[in-house]
């Protein structure tokens, strides 16, 4: 099955999805014919530790901390990066992931937990799909 599937979309030269989630940096490898995206779920721990507080003794003073970031470079680089966080936490509950690592190949369509290793994970998806025909 495996060799079908890469070999029909080799025809259609459509690339077959493949996401990492993962708590920490993920290399992912150049296979031919894959879109391999990863997502370290780390990044959200560093975001809520590094968040700005602005508790300056006074309710006026802290309002103006706050607006003096919301008005700084800083704030537009930390509103980048909870929109790029918030995109894999959507993805999570779209696939209904029970947990991390996961490798999740074709939107979904077929869920290996465990492992950040590509090449593993389709050696267990060939080995499945075997044993399901």
């Amino acid at each position: 099955i495996m060799a079908l599937l890469l070999t029909s979309r080799v025809a259609t030269a459509e690339p077959m999805s493949v996401e990492i989630f993962a708590d920490g940096e993920v290399l992912t490898p150049l296979i031919t014919n894959m879109k391999i995206i990863a997502y370290d779920l780390d990044e959200i721990t560093y975001m809520r530790q590094n968040a700005p507080t602005f508790n300056r003794g006074s309710v006026e003073a802290s309002k103006e901390a706050a607006h003096q970031w919301l008005n700084s470079k800083d704030y537009q680089s930390y509103k980048q990066q909870v929109m790029r966080v918030q995109y894999p936490l959507t993805l999570i509950s779209k696939y209904q992931l029970s947990k991390i690592p996961a490798i999740v190949f074709d939107k979904g369509k077929y869920v290996i937990y465990g492992t950040t290793d590509v090449e593993l994970a389709l050696r267990e998806w060939k080995s499945f799909s075997t044993r399901e025909q």
